[in-house]
């Protein structure tokens, strides 16, 4: 696997989100232990407050409004 590094600015804005006390997260279509392992890597894990995907929470997205699935679960896990 290519290494992965995100850029400065990346990793300042989601300091600075927190400091705000805006609640940060990403969701992937990608395979849940991969993304893992890359959030691990590129050193983000600590700057997010959730982190889920397609395959965790049964469903990929985009999802139309008013369907189930999708990244409405995901939305509950935000403080």
């Amino acid at each position: 696997m290519k290494s992965r590094t995100p850029c400065t600015a990346a990793k300042q804005t989601l300091r600075r989100l927190r400091e705000l006390g805006v609640a940060v997260g990403v969701l992937t279509n990608g395979n849940q232990q991969q993304q893992s392992m890359k959030i691990e890597r590129i050193c983000i894990a600590q700057l997010l407050d959730v982190f889920s995907s397609s395959e965790k929470l049964g469903s990929a997205y985009p999802v139309s409004p008013g369907s189930p699935g999708g990244a409405g679960p995901l939305c509950h896990d935000f403080p």
